[in-house]
This record gives structure tokens, C-alpha cells and sequence, in this order.
């Protein structure tokens, strides 16, 4: 309460950066908040945690309200208890908002529905940088259509999709898009449920991208054999001169000759993004 009231009262003409992510807020709060951020002029970054957006009068304030921030560049809702019906309000923003560059709705359990809603929004956006769908409950049809439209994508740099339920099944549009898409730079896909089999076939493709630095493939929920996999780095030594981080898949993977010699450094992502 003290939070919420302090923004309110403050001076938000000033106002850049608005983190409460680690803050909740009840309803009478959030409403509040929305009026508050209509009298932020300069705002460039909102991350929200833990808010009540199940309430439809509220989405449709923040809809509106967001709508006028024509200079908002980062906008974060982490757990935020989305379902896919709010991925309507979220795409309504990133049409009016023409500067956004970054869009995560980590931690919501938006689905494959979420996803078909989100894709041409972010099909048709002419700055949007990052895209953040980790841990959203996500199967292989709506990761399919979020891959599908990134093949021919040449704005987004970063894509989060680990946490979900991806499947052996969501492997070929994950290959097709590293092979066609030569812009993106970061792709997570790590915690899901891809096998030894899945993750061959996308590493294979990397040998036909010329873009991708970090590849997140950590710490699958289906065990992986990392003899086979490190095999597959072996064969791409040469091939390929941008991968450095391959996430941790185990300690004889980490760090592997694959990135020996690769001048790019270290590329962070945070949290919200790997």
C-alpha cells in the first residue's frame, strides 16, 4: 500500500523506469496505478508482478492507458495470472505503442491460444526486439506459430520460450527457423521437453545460421545424451562462427572448442528472458 501510494503521489513527470515486480497490488491499488501511469510522459520501462488483470475493467483501463505512452520501449507482466483471453488487451498495446521494443509475459499461463493471438502482433511490429513466453504453458502448436512467423522476422533479436511443453514434435520449426531467420541473436528453449533427438536435429540446423550467439538449450525435462550431442558439436566446429553459449547442458558441454575461438564475449539475458 505504501508502494502504490507513493507512486501515485509522486512525480511522475519525471518518471523512466517503473519496477513492481516484486510487489502486489490489490484491485483498488491497481486502478489506481493505471490513472498513475497516464501521467508519465517519459516513461520507457513498466515491469508489473502480481496483479489483478483477471478483472476486465482493468485490462481495458491499461489498454487505454499504455495506449498514450508513446514512449514506452520495455513492458514486462511476470505472473501476473494472464490467461489467453488477456493476450487481446497485450496485443491492443503493442499495436498502439509503434517504439515498443520489448514484450514479456513471463510466468502466465496463456497457452497455445496465447500465442495465436500474440503472433501477428508481433508478426506486424516494426520494433519490437524481445519477445519473453517463458513458462506460459505453451505446447507445440502455439510454439509453432510463434516459430513460423519468426523465419521471415527481422526485428526481434531475442526469444524466450523455455519452461513450456515443448516436444520432439516442435523440432522441425525450431530448425526451420534458425535456418531461415538471420537476424535473431538469442533463442531460449531450454526446461521443456525436447529429447536427445529434438535438440540434434536443431543443433544441425545452426550450421545453415549466421546470426545466433546463445542458443538456451539447458536443463531439458527429458533426459538428453550428451555423447550424441557433443558428437554434433564436434561436426559443426567450422561451420559455425557465432554460438557462444550454449546454455548448461552438463559440464563436459559447457565450454565446449565449439566456442573456443569466437571473439563475440559474454551475452547476458536476464531472468525473465533465458
Amino acid at each position: 500500500t505504501l508502494v502504490a501510494t507513493t507512486i501515485v503521489q509522486g512525480n511522475k513527470s519525471t518518471l523512466v523506469k517503473l519496477d513492481i515486480s516484486q510487489i502486489g497490488f490489490d484491485a483498488k491499488e491497481t486502478l489506481e496505478l493505471c490513472d498513475a501511469l497516464g501521467e508519465m510522459p517519459r516513461i520507457e520501462s513498466i515491469s508489473i508482478c502480481h496483479i489483478h488483470s483477471s478483472l476486465k475493467s482493468y485490462m481495458e483501463r491499461l489498454v487505454e492507458v499504455l495506449s498514450q505512452c508513446t514512449t514506452l520501449k520495455r513492458l514486462e507482466f511476470v505472473n501476473c495470472h494472464l490467461a489467453a483471453k488477456h493476450m487481446h488487451y497485450v496485443a491492443k498495446i503493442m499495436t498502439a505503442i509503434l517504439l515498443l521494443e520489448a514484450i514479456c509475459v513471463t510466468g502466465n499461463n496463456i497457452r497455445d491460444l496465447g500465442c495465436f493471438i500474440l503472433a501477428p502482433a508481433i508478426k506486424a511490429h516494426p520494433t519490437l526486439k524481445k519477445v519473453g513466453l517463458t513458462g506460459c504453458g505453451i505446447k507445440n502448436s502455439g510454439a509453432k506459430a510463434i516459430f513460423e512467423i519468426m523465419e521471415t522476422n527481422t526485428t526481434v533479436e531475442c526469444l524466450a520460450l523455455a519452461d513450456n511443453k515443448l516436444t520432439i514434435v516442435a523440432a522441425r520449426a525450431i530448425a526451420s527457423m534458425i535456418m531461415h531467420n538471420q537476424h535473431m541473436t538469442g533463442l531460449g528453449i531450454g526446461r521443456n521437453m525436447l529429447n536427445t533427438g529434438a535438440v540434434l536435429h536443431i543443433l544441425k540446423a545452426l550450421e545453415f545460421n549466421r546470426t545466433l550467439i546463445s542458443l538456451g538449450i539447458n536443463k531439458m525435462k527429458t533426459p538428453l545424451n550428451e555423447k550424441k550431442i557433443i558428437a554434433t558439436l564436434d561436426s559443426l566446429i567450422g561451420k559455425n562462427g557465432t554460438i557462444c553459449n550454449l546454455g548448461e547442458i552438463g559440464d563436459s558441454i559447457n565450454g565446449h572448442t565449439l566456442f573456443a575461438e569466437n571473439d563475440h564475449g559474454d551475452h547476458h539475458y536476464d531472468f525473465y528472458w533465458d
